[in-house]
C-alpha cells in the first residue's frame, strides 16, 4: 500500500522535498506486505506555520 500523505498548501510549494518510509511487513506464512508513506521533509515546520496563521486569523 502506497499512502501520500500531503495537505492542500503542499502541493503549490516549491520547496516541497518527498520523504518515504517504507514498513515491510511479513506473515507466520513467509508472505510480505509492504507500506510505504510519502510525505514532506518540511512537514513540521509548515504545520507550525499553518497553525500560527490560522491562530492570528481567529485574532483579528
Amino acid at each position: 500500500m502506497i499512502n501520500l500523505s500531503i495537505q492542500p498548501y503542499c502541493e503549490k510549494c516549491g520547496d516541497f522535498e518527498p520523504e518515504v518510509e517504507k514498513t515491510v511487513y511479513e506473515n507466520f506464512y513467509g508472505n510480505s506486505k509492504c507500506h510505504t508513506e510519502i510525505t514532506c521533509k518540511h512537514k513540521i515546520k509548515c504545520e507550525n506555520i499553518m497553525r500560527y496563521l490560522q491562530e492570528e486569523v481567529k485574532k483579528e
